[in-house]
C-alpha cells in the first residue's frame, strides 16, 4: 500500500500559508485512485512531493522487445518506429518534433518500462484529442493491472474509471468515494463535474 499520512507542506517563501494541511491518501495495491479538486486545492505540490519520493525509479537500459509492448499501450509505438532509426533514435534531438500528445505518451510508455509499483499519472490524457484518448484508456487499463496508480485528472472520462476518488480542497482531504457515490453526497464534486472539469493548480 501506497501511503501518505498527516503531510503538511508550505513554500519557505510563504512559511505562514501552507499549502497542505494534515493531507492523507492511501492507494491499495492496484487500486486506480483519481485526486480532484479546484483550482489552488494543492495537487500540484502533492504531485511534485510524491514524484521526489518516487525519485529513486529510473530508467535502465533495456532491449527493443521491452520497450515495445509500453511502447503499444501507450499508443506510441507507430511514432516511434516511424523516426529514422525507430527505437534507436536519439530522442534527445528528435523530441522537439513531437507533438504535445506524442511526448505525453512516450512519457507513460518510459514510466511502463520500469514495470514500477505505484505509477504517477498527472493529466495523463490533457493533449490528446478523442480517439488517442480512447486508445491510451484502454491501453493504461490494460498495463495498470496489479499497479497503483495514482492520477491527478481533471477530465471526466479519466476520472469516472478510478476505484475511488479523493476530493482535495484548499490542502485538506474532504471525502472520497467512487465518481456515483460523490455525485450523489457530494455538492463540491457535483458542482464541479456538472461542468466537466476541475481547474488546474
Amino acid at each position: 500500500m501506497s501511503k501518505s499520512r498527516d503531510v503538511k507542506f508550505s513554500y519557505p517563501a510563504r512559511a505562514h500559508a501552507p499549502v497542505l494541511r494534515g493531507l492523507n491518501v492511501h492507494v491499495r495495491p492496484g487500486q486506480f485512485c483519481a485526486l480532484v479538486g479546484p483550482l489552488g486545492a494543492g495537487k500540484s505540490t502533492i504531485i511534485s512531493l510524491a514524484v521526489r519520493f518516487n525519485a529513486h525509479a529510473q530508467l535502465q537500459r533495456c532491449p527493443t522487445r521491452r520497450l515495445s509492448k509500453p511502447a503499444k499501450l501507450a499508443n506510441i509505438h507507430n511514432t516511434i518506429i516511424n523516426l529514422p532509426q525507430g527505437y534507436n533514435t536519439p530522442c534527445g534531438a528528435n523530441e522537439s518534433k513531437l507533438s504535445g500528445g506524442q511526448k505525453q505518451r512516450l512519457a507513460i510508455a518510459r514510466a511502463l518500462v520500469r514495470k514500477p509499483r505505484l505509477l504517477i499519472l498527472d493529466e495523463p490524457t490533457s493533449a490528446l484529442d478523442a480517439e488517442s484518448e480512447k486508445l491510451l484508456q484502454e491501453g493504461l487499463e490494460v498495463a495498470s493491472r496489479g499497479i497503483s496508480v495514482l492520477a491527478f485528472a481533471h477530465r471526466l472520462h479519466t476520472i469516472r474509471k478510478a476505484d475511488i476518488i479523493s476530493l482535495i480542497e484548499a490542502g485538506l482531504y474532504v471525502e472520497a468515494g467512487t465518481h456515483e457515490e460523490l455525485l450523489t453526497r457530494s455538492e463540491s464534486y457535483r458542482t464541479n463535474v456538472l461542468s466537466q472539469t476541475f481547474g488546474g493548480d
